[in-house]
């Protein structure tokens, strides 16, 4: 993409953006430290991000997304004692640390706060 210099705020201080769809992140680290790169998304790798957390010429800004995961069981075809069973046998905290790497936390429940049938008065 380039500047417009017709932009109804006046040229725009960025001549020229560049989008690099790079999958390996080892590259994406090589390109941002060289100075290359001026913005990488998604880096997911605990070694990568401590390296951009330790440079003093990149900036980290966390961002947090919200989605839920949850077992769903046909309630027909289960019944709730073997449900409870299940739910009660999932390692959840393994399933965050391990699978999620910790970028994960578990809510108290699916259904929002104050909405019927929400269970936030469960303690874990």
């Amino acid at each position: 993409m380039s500047a417009n210099p017709d932009y109804w705020g006046g040229k725009p201080s960025i001549n020229k953006v560049t989008f690099l769809a790079l999958e390996d992140n080892v590259e994406r680290m090589k390109r941002m430290l060289s100075g290359e790169l001026s913005y990488a998304m998604g880096v997911r790798d605990d070694s990568i991000l401590d390296i951009y957390i330790d440079n003093p010429e990149i900036t980290v800004v966390p961002k947090t997304r919200l989605a839920f995961f949850y077992l769903g069981m046909d309630n027909q075809k289960i019944n709730v004692t073997m449900r409870k069973a299940i739910s009660y046998a999932f390692n959840y905290t393994r399933y965050i640390e391990e699978f999620r790497r910790g970028h994960a936390e578990r809510a108290k429940s699916p259904i929002p706060k104050k909405i019927h049938y929400s269970n936030w008065d469960v303690k874990y």
